[in-house]
């Protein structure tokens, strides 16, 4: 896998040469599908899967926890020193107030947004909050609905 962060393949084009060798160090064939006039590329032993808009740029990432929606674990680099298993608590404690905040309908987990310059990070904690289950890497227009 490669040692680029995530974060920073948001934004690029499918074609471009990081891309390609985050996508290749996979070492597994995508599960592709389509939605919205999105391509997804679905990596569920590696932990990943990644949406392209029209134009291919990368406008979201998804890096699942244990057996997360039928995912095994990503193990590559997270960004903002984010793991697993980290508590809400602990998350609030290292990257401050998020900026929208609520909870899931249907389980009832908690999730926080925390906005960046050139993406957000979702978090989707455990309902007990003493994990994070999943990590969202978007575009900032897919963070607000534009996309």
């Amino acid at each position: 896998m490669s040692h680029l962060g995530p974060e920073q393949l948001i934004g690029m084009q499918s074609a471009d040469p990081q891309v390609r060798d985050f996508l290749l160090g996979m070492g597994e064939n995508a599960e592709v599908d389509r939605f919205a006039e999105m391509d997804l590329l679905d990596f569920p032993h590696n932990g990943v899967a990644l949406y392209f808009d029209k134009n291919k740029h990368v406008v979201t990432i998804f890096l699942h926890g244990t057996d997360h929606e039928g995912h095994d674990k990503y193990r590559g680099p997270f960004p903002h020193g984010l793991t697993f298993g980290r508590s809400r608590p602990a998350v609030l404690q290292l990257l401050g107030q998020p900026n929208a905040t609520g909870k899931e309908r249907a389980a009832g987990a908690p999730w926080d947004r925390f906005d960046f310059d050139r993406y957000s990070v979702h978090l989707k904690y455990s309902p007990d909050s003493t994990a994070i289950q999943m990590i969202t890497i978007m575009s900032p227009e897919m963070a607000k609905g534009e996309i």
